[in-house]
């Protein structure tokens, strides 16, 4: 539904019932910039006196790769005869304000499209990842709800590249991960979105995490994925990185950081490509991974990019 201020013409010839041109100046119609799709709701009177009209119709105008559409009789009003001189305008009609007092008040308003996504999976450290529904407008709204009743929320956005993105507005807090030995290993997996983990606040020892990155990195645009580590405890924490699933003997492997230093983390590498991340104690932290395997005839190397954020940016 497209609006426009100012536009009210006279008709310069008669629009008969079921007629589909709307007999107007051109100024008229390319004023409306109809492109295909576009639709504008018109009513049209015999005169802008209100105390002398007695007959309304509105109309709707839809665009058309070519022309327009002309709707008749729109909103329970009648298709019939309008003489020259007879007025049509883009006005506010009753039912255009009962639709946005009902999306208003939260009654629809046209179609609810907010996604739900129910997630079943073991959720103490793979959590919610980005949605695997794309979004189809900016400002949709996406709620994933987990088998305990915690909700993330996400929000449609525009990014640099002009794509539509999901972007995080409310992240549930929970105890993921506890009770996990000091030193502990594990592999994404092609299909994680996400990984979490936390520790206590009484944490006897430094604590190190080992994520074996999965193939997925070394296929396509590789991944990006969230990692959250929400350290309570008095100790550093050591997220390391592990690339030997892909990993190719003389490979190079470029690393970038950001927001390290704000936060006191700081980083190492081998010349395995496996990445170390040192969290310090009392720090909670959420990492922006982007990783990407590639080989051609020049030799094989990994980009790996690691945006550091402090979580409760991410909390509501």
């Amino acid at each position: 539904m497209r609006f426009i201020d100012n536009w009210c013409y006279a008709l310069t010839d008669e629009l008969a019932a079921g007629g589909t041109e709307l007999p107007v100046a051109g100024e008229a119609i390319a004023r409306l910039a109809l492109a295909e799709g576009d639709e504008y709701v018109l009513c049209i009177v015999g005169a802008l006196d209100p105390l002398n009209n007695s007959a309304l119709e509105v109309v709707r105008l839809v665009g058309l790769a070519s022309g327009y559409e002309l709707l008749r009789g729109e909103q329970g009003t009648t298709d019939v005869t309008w003489p020259a001189g007879a007025v049509v305008h883009c006005g506010v009609t009753a039912a255009l304000l009962a639709e946005l007092w009902a999306a208003a008040q939260g009654g629809g308003g046209g179609s609810d499209d907010t996604v739900i996504e129910h997630i079943t999976d073991n959720v103490h450290t793979r959590f919610f990842g980005t949605p695997s529904t794309p979004p189809s407008r900016l400002g949709q709204v996406c709620r994933q709800i987990e088998i305990n009743g915690l909700v993330c929320e996400w929000v449609a956005y525009v990014r640099w590249d002009d794509s539509l993105q999901w972007r995080r507005s409310v992240l549930p807090m929970a105890d993921w991960g506890l009770g996990i030995a000091d030193s502990y290993t594990t592999s994404l997996l092609d299909s994680d979105r996400a990984f979490a983990m936390t520790t206590d606040a009484f944490a006897e020892n430094p604590v190190e995490t080992t994520l074996a990155l999965p193939p997925a990195v070394a296929a396509g645009d590789g991944i990006r994925i969230p990692i959250v580590i929400a350290n309570w405890s008095a100790q550093t924490w050591t997220l390391v990185l592990d690339p030997a699933a892909f990993w190719q003997s003389g490979a190079e492997l470029i690393l970038q950081t950001s927001a390290f230093d704000a936060l006191g983390i700081t980083s190492s590498s081998t010349e395995l490509g496996v990445v170390s991340c040192v969290v310090p104690a009392n720090t909670r932290v959420w990492f922006d991974l982007t990783a990407v395997y590639s080989t051609d005839e020049t030799g094989s190397g990994m980009f790996c990019e690691i945006t550091a954020r402090p979580i409760n940016l991410y909390l509501n």
